[in-house]
């Protein structure tokens, strides 16, 4: 329905624009090429088929939100937040942009006390402290940082 939804919305972006839309490469074409790519884990032809889609259609929110998956994925942490927020400006009810966010900024509080666990005295309040909320934090999160993919973000619309 989603899919449905922003195939429409692209429609209308290109009928409300003119002639001067046409004018380029087909949105709907470019928005199948970087699909298929993001269901391959091609993160990077994917990255480059939104961001040509997002220049191309700048009022569609799925480029951006799809965007910022392929960024996640890449552990490109701050670009994808910033394309998720980008996407949210345009469909501010992208729950999926939220959670995916919220996923990240999880796993970046993870990383920080990691880094602070290895840094720490090991006897110190501050490393207990650290410990304690970095154990809860696993818990939470449950995501293997081993990976070259990053956390795993909503893949679907």
């Amino acid at each position: 329905m989603k899919g449905m939804q922003a195939a429409i919305l692209l429609l209308g972006l290109l009928a409300a624009g003119g002639c001067a839309s046409t004018a380029g490469p087909d949105p709907f074409a470019m928005r199948a090429e970087a699909d298929s790519a993001y269901r391959r884990g091609d993160w990077i032809a994917a990255e480059q088929g939104y961001r040509a889609l997002a220049e191309r259609v700048p009022e569609d929110a799925y480029a951006f939100f799809r965007l910022g998956n392929t960024l996640a994925r890449q552990r490109r942490f701050n670009e994808a937040l910033a394309a998720w927020r980008e996407a949210l400006i345009r469909d501010p009810g992208l729950g999926k942009a939220y959670s995916n966010m919220s996923a990240l900024y999880l796993l970046q509080a993870r990383l920080a006390l990691e880094e602070a666990v290895r840094r720490l005295p090991a006897d110190s309040a501050a490393a207990v402290q650290a410990r304690r909320r970095l154990d809860a934090l696993r818990r939470l999160t449950r995501t293997r940082l081993g990976q070259k993919t990053g956390p795993r973000p909503h893949s679907r619309d």
